[in-house]
């Protein structure tokens, strides 16, 4: 079973996951706004000096960092679309879900702080 965290979008959110040293490949998905692919490249620059080799998301990494949005009924489609698909291609890994979408799922009571 994945490991899955959620983030209700800390800019810091890294450093509390700095504990998952597996095979350290990381891989980032960013839907939405430039303020999410802001955040994106915050996640990225600690995650990597923590460590972790930056790969596509087409190729297997050991954790995926998922920064949604939820603007839209389309942007939340396409969020849990992109969840879904990831635990599909790499159902062992570490899915840490942020963004719009978490905020609002959660709000809404659909969503735990960690499944």
């Amino acid at each position: 079973m994945p490991d899955v965290r959620i983030s209700s979008g800390s800019a810091h959110a890294y450093s509390s996951f700095s504990h998952i040293d597996m095979t350290k490949k990381a891989s980032y998905i960013t839907l939405g706004c430039k303020l999410n692919y802001a955040e994106t490249s915050t996640y990225e620059r600690g995650f990597m000096k923590e460590g972790y080799e930056s790969v596509p998301w087409s190729e297997k990494a050991d954790l995926y960092i998922i920064n949604t949005c939820s603007v839209t009924e389309h942007a939340d489609r396409k969020s849990r679309n992109i969840i879904r698909k990831i635990h599909r291609i790499a159902p062992d890994a570490t899915v840490i879900v942020t963004g719009c979408y978490v905020a609002t799922e959660k709000s809404r009571g659909r969503i735990a702080t960690k499944v």
